[in-house]
């Protein structure tokens, strides 16, 4: 193997998934040398595993590989992969030579969404929820709100429960709960959970009483 001259694959934008990534990759070869000299291949692995390959159609402009988005799909989730990018130089008349080979990157898939949260409590100002841990081993979870809450964050930590305070009696919120892997990266968003705080007891009503009553009119009192 020839010493590296090939640039590292790098994370697109959002391309972390829980079952792919997307990354970018392009390359300017050699002088004297055409990018139609070249074939290009793009080889990941994860920690025990085989490593595996995709052939690169990438566009090439004269002499170079324009940069170009590629997308790895049926990876495991919450799992850190090791890419590289290989080129090796198409045979001419026998003269064969060894294939070029970038620094390996490494990446990260997000987890899988969290089921949707549970309401475990009410009170006049606030709320509860729980919701079951990632199965894919999540390092920490947030919880937003919908938009009576403005979309908010609030709540963010390693815990599977929290409380969500200084909302209004009687009204209803919506929550969602998304797992976060140890780069911070987030998943989907669960489901939707709606959730009503309990009305303040100091503004109930009292039963009606009858006070007075005649043909044409009653008093009542409460």
């Amino acid at each position: 193997i020839m010493e590296s001259t090939l640039p590292v694959p790098t994370l697109a934008d959002s391309g972390a998934k829980a079952q792919s990534l997307s990354v970018l990759w392009g390359w300017q070869p050699p002088v004297g040398q055409s990018a139609s000299d070249f074939a290009c291949r793009l080889e990941w692995r994860s920690d025990g595993a085989s490593a595996q390959a995709l052939e690169l159609n990438l566009s090439s402009i004269h002499s170079r590989f324009e940069p170009a988005k590629v997308t790895i799909k049926g990876l495991l989730s919450n799992t850190t992969y090791y890419l590289r990018a290989v080129a090796e130089r198409r045979v001419v008349d026998g003269d064969e030579a060894p294939p070029l080979v970038s620094a390996e990157a490494h990446m990260l898939t997000v987890p899988e969404a969290p089921p949707a949260p549970a309401v475990t409590s009410r009170a006049p100002t606030s709320v509860s929820l729980r919701w079951r841990p990632s199965a894919d081993g999540a390092s920490c979870y947030a919880v937003y709100g919908s938009a009576a809450l403005s979309f908010a964050k609030v709540y963010s930590g390693s815990s599977c429960e929290c409380a969500v305070e200084g909302l209004e009696a009687g009204g209803t919120y919506g929550f969602r709960v998304c797992a976060l892997n140890a780069l911070g990266g987030a998943s989907e968003f669960s489901p939707e959970v709606a959730a009503s705080t309990a009305a303040d007891a100091s503004c109930e009503l009292q039963p009606l009483t009858l006070v007075q009553a005649d043909a044409r009119s009653a008093t009542l009192r409460w």
